[in-house]
């Protein structure tokens, strides 16, 4: 049984390609967090914007580049 899950972006990503993939890893953590609140949630995302959404929804550590 997991305690926590890790979420890493693509760090060679263009701006279009990382816009996208921090979208997916915004909705991810999101379902991750709605299902199981107490899963600790690692995210990293590339855009500044993504991590202080990732903050307001209580993700337990958000880094970005």
């Amino acid at each position: 049984m997991a305690s926590a899950i890790f979420f890493i972006s693509d760090s060679q990503a263009d701006l279009d390609s990382s816009t996208c993939d921090d979208a997916a890893t915004v909705l991810r953590t999101l379902s991750i967090i709605n299902y199981n609140p107490d899963m600790e949630c690692f995210v990293e995302v590339l855009s500044e914007h993504d991590k202080r959404t990732l903050e307001d929804c209580h993700a337990d550590v958000v880094l970005s580049r």
